[in-house]
């Protein structure tokens, strides 16, 4: 079978496109991709629907729009190709509302990709003006299959489409457009057309081997999440070591350093479909023991940052933020702390001993390690909590 994955970073992976929902009984899976852009609405339209910007900043060498109802959006990475040629990606319009909306499906492909197989899917684009004069674009690609091949199509959507995203705001921010050798580099790769020589990889280093090659299939697709999209592993990472926390209550207990005992109890409840974190947290209230909701808050990607990160509320009007990862399978949270007329990092850890066993662990964080444990403590799963439902999904 031809290599089914779509060319990741660019068009083919953000514009796969196949028929309408009412054609299909299954519409698969989807996965979705957003960013807001420092320009106006009409111009980021432009950025989708004018040749002569997409040439700007999508990577390809040659473009051309029909913007009609069963219109042609055709595109070619080769400088030295014409549109038409072997290489040449094309798409059918299925629906558009000016500055609003976008739905496309693929109708021709290089020969080395599986035409039948990216068919089935197809790819709406919306547009919403925001107040303060900058646009929100949403991507979403419909039709994603199950099994190996749809997965690795799916992975390769996940990291290109962010990518095309990231390069979409860079354009209106700085004028820039994606290097071209990088974006050959990632044609020919993620095309299956073999491992690039050394050359190419060194002006190049987001360069994989071709996916046919499945003793390094992993390895590659890992270095060029990686270097596409900065933290991708980490959210991975972080977003894996919340599945086990989901769905029950777990309690953790200790004794501060010097002062009183400790014990605290959070929810964990997904949230937008698994891809934030909803944690609530009951504790004493008071100094004279009195227990009851203290905080909630939220664990999730800031793409403003490339950096997992965490926000919680408590009761008494406080917020605490930070940053939060796994290193060696040990969760963490960091975050700055007011100590008197004094800011100090602390670091709050999580390491698993079993199922239902974490170690847990809070102090005083500087160069990579502990200045000072001021909690170690342990933290175990209770039961299920009877009101730990996440109503946003």
């Amino acid at each position: 079978m031809k290599h089914p994955s779509t060319l990741a970073p660019i068009l083919l992976a953000l514009f796969c496109a196949a028929p309408p929902a009412s054609a299909q009984n299954d519409t698969g899976r989807s996965l979705s991709h957003e960013a807001v852009v420092s320009a106006p609405v009409a111009k980021v339209w432009a950025a989708f629907t004018d040749p002569e910007v997409i040439v700007q900043w999508m990577g390809v060498a040659k473009a051309e729009m029909d913007l009609a109802l069963g219109g042609r959006f055709s595109t070619n990475y080769h400088p030295d190709e014409a549109i038409g040629d072997p290489n040449t990606i094309e798409h059918e319009i299925l629906a558009f509302e000016p500055e609003r909306m976008l739905t496309l499906r693929l109708v021709g492909c290089p020969p080395e990709l599986d035409l039948e197989m990216l068919h089935q899917t197809w790819y709406v684009l919306r547009f919403e003006p925001l107040a303060d004069g900058t646009t929100k674009v949403t991507g979403t690609g419909h039709g994603y299959g199950e099994g190996a091949e749809w997965d690795e199509l799916y992975a390769f959507g996940e990291v290109g489409n962010a990518w095309t995203f990231q390069q979409l705001v860079k354009h209106f921010e700085t004028g820039e457009g994606p290097d071209r050798t990088e974006t050959k580099a990632m044609v020919d790769m993620f095309a299956g057309a073999g491992t690039a020589d050394a050359d190419t990889l060194a002006a190049a280093p987001i360069a994989i081997v071709s996916a046919t090659q499945d003793a390094t299939q992993d390895a590659a697709q890992a270095t060029a999440s990686d270097v596409l999209l900065p933290g991708l592993s980490q959210r991975k990472a972080v977003l894996g070591v919340f599945t086990d926390l989901v769905g029950g209550s777990w309690t953790a207990t200790g004794q501060w350093r010097g002062g009183p005992a400790f014990e605290q109890t959070q929810t964990f409840e997904w949230g937008l479909e698994g891809n934030i974190v909803h944690v609530r947290t009951t504790g004493q209230l008071d100094a004279e023991g009195n227990v009851g909701p203290r905080s909630e808050g939220v664990r999730a990607w800031d793409a403003s940052r490339s950096a997992f990160g965490f926000w919680e509320f408590d009761r008494f009007g406080g917020v605490t933020a930070g940053s939060c990862g796994v290193d060696d399978g040990v969760l963490w949270y960091q975050y700055e702390y007011t100590m008197g007329d004094s800011s100090r990092t602390m670091r709050d850890t999580w390491r698993k001993l079993g199922p239902d066993h974490y170690e847990f662990k809070v102090g005083l964080w500087g160069d990579g390690e502990w200045e000072q444990v001021l909690l170690d403590g342990e933290c175990k799963r209770g039961r299920p909590a009877p009101d730990s439902t996440d109503e946003s999904r």
